[in-house]
C-alpha cells in the first residue's frame, strides 16, 4: 500500500528533511512501516536582522560574519545565503540584514588649548544642543549619539593670552606641544606674594658695544642667577616643579617640558628677529632671542644677538636641581651647557598642569 500525504506544518518526527508543501511517500509493507523520501525539497526560511555596529569593528551577528574593511558608514542591507540542507533542521536559509554603521567619533585638542574654544556640533553629542567649551573648563566627557566605544574627552585646560608677574609685566603666552609658555623672557625684579620680595641679581644686558638700555630690557628681559630665578625655597611642588619668579600657577621649566622643546628645530624655535645672520624663522612661535648671558668668571656679558641660554629645573630627590639649554646662531643643536650658579640667563615660565 502506498499512502500519499502532504506536509503541513515543518519537520515530522520522522522525517527531518520533510518542508512544508514538500510531498512524500510512506510504503506499508509486511512487518511495519518502511519511509520513503524521494528527492528532499528544502524549506526556505527567511531570517530578518537588524543590528548597529561602529566603524572599525568587525560585525558577528547571526550567519554574517563581516571584517570591518567591508562595512559601510551609513545603512546597508546586506544578504547572504546558507546552503546546508542540514544546517537547520534541513533547512536552507535566507538571511537579510539591515546593518546601520556609525562613525567613531573624536573631538581632539591639546591639553593646553590655546585661542579661540571648539563648539561641538549637537549631532555629535547626547543632546540637541551645540556644546560651547568655554575657557577655564579642563576635562569634559562626552558620549557620542551612537553610543559605540566611543567617549569624546576634551581637554581644554586653558593657556590664557596673556600672564603677569609680580610687577605686573604682561607677557604673550604660546602653546608649544602640551605646555603652555610665556613665548618672551622675563623681566621681574620681585617674587609673587604678598611680601613682595626683591629678586636680587635680576641683570639687564650692560656692555660697551650694547650699554645698559631700556631697549635691552624690552627686548630680551632680564639675566637672572640660578638661586635669583628659582628663589629662596629650592622644594619642588607635589607636581615637581619651582616657582622661582614665575606668576602665580607658572614654574621655572622642567625637564620634560625642556626634551619637548628640544624636538623641534632650533631653527624653527629662534625669533625671525635680532639673530645675527637672520638665524631664525619662528615657525613655532616660541621666539627664542638672542639675549646673551653673564659670565660671572670673567665679570663680564656676553653673546648679545649670538647666543642664549635658559635655566630649568631637574629633580634631585625632591629639590630643583639646576640645569641649563644653551643655543647659538651657528648651531643647528642645542649647546650641552654646565650650570654655573652665579652666571646668569633668561628664564621662560611654564604654566603648571
Amino acid at each position: 500500500m502506498t499512502v500519499r500525504a502532504t506536509v503541513t506544518a515543518g519537520a515530522t518526527e520522522n522525517n527531518v528533511y520533510a518542508a512544508i508543501g514538500q510531498p512524500f511517500y510512506q510504503q506499508i509493507c509486511q512487518g511495519g512501516y518502511e519511509l520513503s523520501y524521494g528527492v528532499a525539497q528544502a524549506q526556505l526560511v527567511n531570517e530578518q536582522l537588524t543590528a548597529e555596529t561602529c566603524e572599525n569593528q568587525d560585525v558577528h551577528i547571526g550567519y554574517f560574519n563581516i571584517p570591518a574593511e567591508e562595512l559601510i558608514l551609513g545603512t546597508s542591507e546586506y544578504e547572504k545565503y546558507i546552503n546546508h540542507v542540514d544546517s537547520l533542521f534541513g533547512y536552507d536559509l535566507l538571511t537579510h540584514l539591515t546593518l546601520s554603521v556609525w562613525p567613531i567619533y573624536a573631538v581632539t585638542t591639546s591639553k593646553m588649548y590655546h585661542g579661540e574654544f571648539p563648539v561641538i556640533p549637537a549631532e555629535l553629542i547626547k543632546g540637541d544642543e551645540d556644546y560651547p567649551i568655554h575657557e577655564g573648563e579642563n576635562i569634559i566627557d562626552f558620549l557620542t549619539v551612537h553610543g559605540c566605544d566611543s567617549v569624546v574627552t576634551l581637554y581644554a585646560t586653558l593657556c590664557p593670552y596673556t600672564v603677569k608677574d609680580a610687577d605686573s609685566i604682561q607677557y604673550s603666552t604660546l602653546v608649544l606641544d602640551e605646555y603652555c609658555w610665556t613665548n618672551r623672557n622675563m623681566k621681574t625684579t620681585h617674587y609673587m606674594g604678598d611680601a613682595h620680595t626683591e629678586v636680587t641679581d635680576a641683570l639687564i644686558y650692560n656692555s660697551q658695544l650694547y650699554p645698559n638700555t631700556v631697549e635691552n630690557e624690552a627686548i630680551y628681559g632680564r639675566l637672572y642667577t640660578w638661586h635669583a630665578a628659582t628663589g629662596d625655597s629650592q622644594t619642588l611642588t607635589a607636581d615637581g616643579f619651582v616657582q622661582g619668579i614665575c606668576p602665580d600657577g607658572w614654574h621655572i621649566p622642567a625637564a620634560p617640558e625642556v626634551a619637548a622643546l628640544n624636538a623641534h628645530s632650533v631653527t624653527e624655535l629662534r625669533s625671525a628677529d635680532y639673530w645675527q645672520n637672520g638665524a631664525g624663522v619662528n615657525t613655532t612661535g616660541f621666539s627664542l632671542l638672542p639675549a646673551g648671558m653673564y659670565n660671572s668668571v670673567a665679570n663680564r656679558f656676553e653673546g648679545l644677538h649670538t647666543d642664549t641660554r635658559l635655566w630649568y629645573a631637574t629633580d634631585n630627590g625632591g629639590m630643583a636641581a639646576p640645569a641649563v639649554i644653551g643655543f647659538s646662531y651657528y648651531c643647528d643643536d642645542p649647546l650641552p651647557v654646565t650650570p654655573t650658579l652665579t652666571d646668569a640667563y633668561s628664564v621662560r615660565c611654564v604654566m603648571d598642569y
